[in-house]
């Protein structure tokens, strides 16, 4: 299970959506927002490579490979819990 943690601070300005945690600001890029927006309560990496395969024209290995960067990303900075 994939959850945010309840103490980001998300910011959506001039179509970038800034994350702020622990007095640092992270800037998401690419398909990050996509991801972070899909993530919810009871989220999996299977419910959101299912949302990426549906929503964009990318093979399964590569969205594959991306979720499982950016969920590292997530994890590194401290903005997921993923149990």
């Amino acid at each position: 299970m994939i959850e945010k943690n309840p103490f980001v601070t998300e910011k959506y300005q001039d179509n970038n959506l800034f994350l702020i945690y622990n007095n640092k600001v992270h800037i998401l890029t690419g398909i990050a927002p996509f991801i972070w927006e899909n993530i919810g309560v009871g989220s999996t990496k299977e419910n959101l490579l299912s949302a990426i395969l549906v929503n964009f024209e990318v093979k399964p290995k590569k969205a594959n490979k991306d979720l499982e960067k950016i969920i590292k990303k997530f994890e590194r900075i401290g903005v997921i819990i993923n149990n």
